[in-house]
């Protein structure tokens, strides 16, 4: 079993419906994803970011959820499983993506510091890695100078599961 919770930020959640709903309805929302990993229930991460929000784009404002699984409690290492591992086998393709290893398909996202310290960063991305190859560079920054190092993240070390970590 794998619960997906899609908790609603708070702030999304004010935009369509008055505060004091809002803010109770988010109160429950982290308290059953609080409780879940309490539990040790697997959690996948997933939202629901399916409205188009003003100075938002649906990838913008997914990653806000972030914010939800740290209200919760959720340790850094746990709200990226939840994003990689996890998702990976609930959609049945971890045989080909989800961890870094070879034979599995490299994509990576490169971040200018360690979500395991912060996963806040995960709204900084400095490039994507699909299937092996550099397809979006967010920052005029070249990356080219900067060091890359892999940061060992201690998830299901059997399948080496890493994430890259970029510093200038």
């Amino acid at each position: 079993v794998v619960a997906v919770f899609t908790p609603f930020p708070e702030w999304v959640l004010k935009t369509f419906r008055p505060a004091e709903v809002a803010a109770e309805e988010y109160r429950v929302e982290i308290d059953r994803l609080r409780a879940a990993h309490r539990l040790g229930v697997t959690i996948a991460f997933g939202t629901d970011a399916t409205e188009d929000l003003p100075g938002h784009t649906r990838g913008s404002q997914a990653i806000t959820w972030v914010e939800s699984y740290i209200a919760a409690g959720l340790p850094p290492a746990a709200i990226l499983r939840a994003m990689t591992v996890n998702a990976a086998r609930l959609l049945g393709v971890d045989q080909e993506r989800g961890a870094i290893k070879p034979g599995l398909a490299a994509d990576i996202i490169a971040l200018p510091g360690n979500p395991l310290e912060d996963p806040r960063l995960l709204r900084q991305v400095d490039f994507v890695m699909k299937d092996g190859g550099r397809t979006i560079e967010y920052l005029s920054r070249d990356v080219e100078d900067w060091k890359i190092t892999f940061v060992d993240t201690g998830m299901h070390s059997n399948i080496g599961q890493r994430l890259w970590s970029v510093r200038k």
